[in-house]
């Protein structure tokens, strides 16, 4: 998580006084930007790109935000305007902030956002406070014992304090579990555009603690998780790195190993959209998804073949392979359930007959029609027991 002024402020005269220029922000891969009070003006196009910002405050100071300042940001939702604020209106709100006009929400709705709810409140700006998160922590712990916080409500936006904390990428497990258990209905409710905390939460790129907790808490009370993860994980391979990807994925495979993914689909699109940086990552992240591990050998060759690949991806003949790469990855993965159940039945199968002829040389009874009954009768139960242990593997 970035938590910091933009490049390119320039001051104006005293340090505690600055303005954004014009075109200042190159923040493609940034999820939060937190202004601080002193900042008088946001100028035009100053945030315009940052297509993966979640998260942004506008000071009280600020008297100005000129047009497109967050032209192309499909992602800021989560924005808030100091209720003291001195700023009048924002030139073209419906454009400047496009996406919140799009939900209905006015300027005058953002700015009285977290009226009457403390709790979202906190966990907004807990951010300017990142170097306290225990007295954070220790306040959140207060608030939702109280009554009247109206920590289950939702603001104009449509938003939970979870899903407020999730925009933020937060690192402190402590602050999402304590909301849970106090809220644990705002984990499956959506806001204004749709979306659950979960969402916002793997945009957010959290530490992975976090996001086995919440994939966990999912499995546990709802057996599901109340997302697209293809989609996530497309959007994920735009500006996320390759690990975090491969292991988020690792972490659905551990809590919703039956979870259906078109990975073909996902990857076909990457690159008939010429995304081919996109397009490698998502194949090299998928190879990992049904296994705990990747040899080394299988990794290094599946690097060169990215490489051959990126060399002349509008090829035909590098089409082709990118086919046969996806297909190589399929067999890899059912090769490995192949040789596991038939492991398992092995193992089941010695298990019976172990169990069958200890009894019958008590009981001082042949058992070869009984060893024959059960290879014969056996198979029925292997038939149940196999597919729901193989989702584990």
């Amino acid at each position: 998580m970035e938590v910091r002024l933009c490049e390119g402020l320039e001051p104006t005269g005293m340090h505690t006084l600055y303005s954004i220029p014009n075109h200042a922000s190159g923040c493609l891969n940034t999820h939060v930007r937190t202004l601080f009070e002193g900042l008088l003006s946001i100028g035009q196009q100053a945030f315009s790109g940052c297509q993966s910002l979640l998260t942004i405050n506008i000071p009280s100071t600020v008297t100005a935000i000129e047009k497109d300042a967050f032209d192309e940001c499909p992602l800021l939702r989560n924005v808030s305007i100091s209720p003291s604020s001195s700023l009048e209106k924002v030139v073209e709100f419906e454009s400047t902030f496009s996406n919140i006009a799009k939900v209905g929400c006015t300027f005058e709705m953002l700015r009285c956002r977290f009226d009457n709810l403390p709790v979202h409140r906190l966990c907004f700006y807990h951010l300017h406070q990142s170097d306290e998160l225990n007295k954070t922590f220790e306040l959140l712990k207060e608030m939702v014992l109280q009554p009247t916080t109206n920590g289950d409500k939702v603001d104009c936006l449509g938003m939970t304090p979870l899903h407020v904390l999730a925009c933020s990428g937060t690192n402190d497990l402590r602050l999402y579990r304590c909301l849970i258990d106090h809220y644990p209905d705002a984990m499956i409710t959506e806001d204004k555009w749709g979306e659950t905390p979960l969402f916002y939460l793997l945009l957010s790129e959290p530490t992975m603690e976090i996001i086995h907790y919440f994939f966990e808490m999912h499995r546990r009370k709802w057996g599901t998780i109340p997302i697209d993860f293809g989609e996530i994980i497309k959007m994920l391979a735009n500006y996320k790195s390759i690990d975090y990807v491969k292991y988020t994925i690792k972490a659905q495979r551990t809590y919703f190993p039956g979870l259906k993914i078109d990975w073909k689909s996902i990857i076909d699109e990457r690159f008939a959209s010429d995304c081919i940086c996109e397009g490698r990552l998502l194949i090299k992240a998928s190879s990992f998804a049904g296994s705990s591990e990747m040899s080394s050998e299988r990794e290094a060759e599946v690097n060169r073949r990215y490489d051959d690949i990126a060399s002349d991806h509008r090829n035909k003949e590098a089409r082709k392979e990118i086919h046969r790469l996806i297909i190589d990855s399929i067999w890899a993965h059912n090769d490995f359930l192949m040789n596991a159940s038939t492991l398992l039945e092995m193992v089941l199968w010695k298990m019976m007959l172990n169990e069958s002829s200890h009894q019958r040389k008590r009981k001082k009874i042949d058992d070869r029609q009984a060893r024959m009954d059960i290879r014969w009768n056996g198979g029925e139960m292997f038939q149940a027991v196999i597919p729901n242990v193989l989702s584990f593997l």
